[in-house]
């Protein structure tokens, strides 16, 4: 999720600097929309140009049964500390006030009673994410394949949820051997211009 920006680049530098692999690759300016290796069935997307919102937003807004994100510190990075709870500076804190920061002073106190092993943590909590993030994409396309008849995350031509749904009209509403095109004056009989801004266009 998200990982156009970030877990893709990594991907595409063990690949080409590793590996010798030279995926192909559709970019949006430095962003990594898909990496895709041909020869061996292998397709990487960026789900969050499907799902736009928040990977602790999935379990609510997909109906993940008894899961939930948790709480990080994405500031601190020593894999050996073994210790007391690390300080609020590290972690991304929810707005005050929030029901998200109401559950995160309830964890951040229970943590504050055990020892932390940081090593410990961030293994359970990148599972915890790869969990979230399965079966939220999982459920989004099973609901999608059974209302529109398109597998959103198998299709070559579908790489956004924009080209999601080109997809689902080109399958399920345009006419065989038809090209959508836009009627000149719009939709609806609106102008989309003056006259006189389109005959400045013309000339």
């Amino acid at each position: 999720h998200n990982g156009g920006r970030f877990d893709t680049v990594f991907l595409l530098r063990e690949l080409l600097l590793e590996r010798k692999v030279v995926p192909q690759c559709i970019m949006n300016g430095n962003k990594i929309m898909c990496l895709e290796l041909e020869d061996r069935n292998l397709k990487v997307i960026d789900s969050f140009l499907f799902l736009n919102m928040a990977l602790r937003k999935f379990p609510e807004a997909l109906g993940i049964p008894d899961i939930c994100k948790g709480f990080h510190p994405y500031r601190f990075y020593d894999l050996t500390y073994v210790g007391s709870m690390v300080g609020l500076q590290y972690f991304d804190l929810p707005e005050k006030g929030s029901k998200e920061r109401e559950k995160f002073d309830t964890w951040y106190k229970e943590q504050q009673q055990k020892t932390y092993i940081f090593k410990d943590a961030m293994y359970y909590y990148c599972r915890l994410d790869v969990d979230i993030l399965r079966q939220g994409c999982i459920i989004f396309a099973r609901l999608i394949k059974d209302i529109t008849n398109v597998f959103p995350f198998y299709d070559k031509t579908c790489h956004t949820i924009a080209g999601l749904a080109l997809k689902v009209y080109r399958t399920n509403f345009l006419n065989e051997n038809t090209i959508g095109q836009i009627p000149a004056q719009g939709y609806g009989g609106n102008v989309n211009q003056s006259t006189i801004a389109l005959y400045w266009c013309a000339t």
